[in-house]
């Protein structure tokens, strides 16, 4: 498993200003902010996923999307999601599940005003809505569109 110097860094110091510092340190940024630091032996944009061996590439690859679903899927994302933007996340998913030929099996709820977490709704409770009711009703529609009518 591959450490980066943020990780490892986060192990040694409880303080969050001397991990950032520690990190951009290491990865030869002399920015205090570690999100910014740059490139450098130990950070991630030293990974170099070209050359590593095939078995890696084979391992990726089972685990990549390909929208080619085999099951009913419900996929449910929030309009003010930061995290995971409908633009750049579901919106783009459920345009492979598409191109694979199985949106019949695919169904892809935007809640309104969802952030990624509920955790957040309390900071504008007129503008964001819990995700979780919506996650709910899925799961009760998933259950029914999922479950066979009829005994083969």
């Amino acid at each position: 498993m591959r450490t980066d110097a943020r990780t490892s860094s986060r192990a040694r110091f409880a303080d969050q200003r001397a991990c950032d510092t520690a990190c951009a340190e290491a990865c030869g940024s002399s920015e205090a902010n570690a999100s910014a630091a740059g490139t450098g032996p130990g950070c991630d944009t030293d990974y170099d996923y070209a050359s590593r061996p095939e078995s890696v590439h084979r391992a990726v690859e089972r685990v990549s999307l390909t929208g080619k679903i085999q099951r009913p899927l419900i996929s449910i994302q929030g309009t003010l999601d930061a995290l995971t933007p409908p633009a750049t996340f579901g919106d783009v998913y459920d345009r492979m599940v598409t191109a694979a030929g199985r949106a019949p099996l695919h169904r892809y709820v935007h809640v309104e005003g969802g952030a990624h977490t509920d955790g957040l709704v309390v900071l504008d409770k007129e503008r964001l809505k819990p995700m979780l009711p919506s996650f709910v009703a899925a799961f009760g529609e998933l259950e029914a569109w999922a479950r066979p009518t009829t005994l083969s």
